[in-house]
C-alpha cells in the first residue's frame, strides 16, 4: 500500500546532473546590485507555468530573487532564466580588494 507524507518545513532537492552557468561571460556583477543576469540551467526544463515557483539565491545570507523564463529547450533539457542581481550587503558579506564571492 502507498503512504502519503507531509513536510511542514522547506525542502530543498539537489540533483548533481543539473548545471548552472552564466550566459555570455563570467558570473560578475556590481556590489550595488541591480544588474540583469541570465543563467543557463542544464537538465531542467522550465515552463511558463512553473517559472513562478523558482527563485535564485545569492550566497548563504543573500536574498532570494524571482526569475523569469528567457527560453527553454525540451530536446536538450535546458532552460535560460533571467534575474536581477541583488545588492551585496548582507551582515556577513565582505569585500576584499573590491571583490566579494557568494
Amino acid at each position: 500500500s502507498s503512504q502519503a507524507y507531509t513536510a511542514n518545513f522547506a525542502v530543498e532537492f539537489f540533483d548533481a546532473d543539473r548545471i548552472l552557468a552564466c550566459v555570455s561571460g563570467p558570473c560578475q556583477a556590481s556590489s550595488a546590485g541591480g544588474v540583469p543576469l541570465q543563467v543557463s540551467v542544464g537538465s531542467m526544463v522550465v515552463t511558463a507555468a512553473t517559472v513562478h515557483a523558482l527563485e535564485l539565491k545569492f550566497g548563504a545570507e543573500g536574498p532570494a530573487v524571482p526569475v523569469s523564463l528567457v527560453s527553454a529547450d525540451a530536446v536538450s533539457k535546458s532552460s535560460v532564466l533571467g534575474a536581477t542581481v541583488p545588492a551585496f550587503d548582507c551582515a556577513t558579506c565582505t569585500l576584499f580588494d573590491g571583490s566579494g564571492t557568494v
